[in-house]
């Protein structure tokens, strides 16, 4: 999409926003054969991406991960793979990606499927029974990577002074 804008030189800027686990229904709504689908922690509230998704239209950005589990798999993948493969299979197998309740089950009697709608209708909050988390450290350093980097850069230049006096 973004190929295709700036192709056809429309004005918009385009943002990927990569969202780790977040709090909404979408496992009730979720069609599957295996059983229900559930969330892994941590799992962030919608309030969450709803703030970064407003940021990012007043700043534009190129995409935007929301919460640590955004930079952490990524960042496994490139540069531990194996440890990533035994992370994500120990954690992320089919067993611990869904519940034994099937489809015929779900209290609110839909099929989950695409002829049926589903009862419920305009929930934004989901019902992950853990700890939601209200906000997001690492989203928050990645939107202001400005001053992130103005910080690492006046850190460095300190520790190079430090060094400097020190030797002399």
């Amino acid at each position: 999409l973004r190929r295709e804008v700036i192709a056809d030189k429309f004005p918009i800027q385009v943002t990927l926003i990569m969202p780790s686990a977040i709090d909404t229904p979408y496992t009730e709504h979720a069609r599957s054969h295996i059983g229900e689908p559930v969330h892994q922690s941590p799992v962030y509230s919608a309030d969450v991406v709803a703030k970064a998704i407003l940021r990012c239209a007043v700043k534009p950005t190129r995409e935007l991960g929301i919460g640590a589990g955004a930079f952490l798999f990524p960042f496994l993948d490139r540069w531990a793979p194996s440890l990533a493969d035994k992370y994500m299979a120990r954690n992320f197998s089919e067993k611990n990606q869904s519940t034994d309740k099937k489809l015929s089950d779900r209290e609110h009697g839909d099929a989950g499927n695409l002829f049926v709608a589903p009862t419920k209708e305009g929930e934004e909050k989901g019902n992950f029974p853990g700890h939601v988390m209200q906000s997001s450290l690492y989203t928050e350093v990645s939107e202001r990577k400005g001053i992130f980097k103005s910080v690492a850069i006046a850190s460095g230049l300190a520790v190079l002074i430090f060094r400097r006096i020190r030797v002399l």
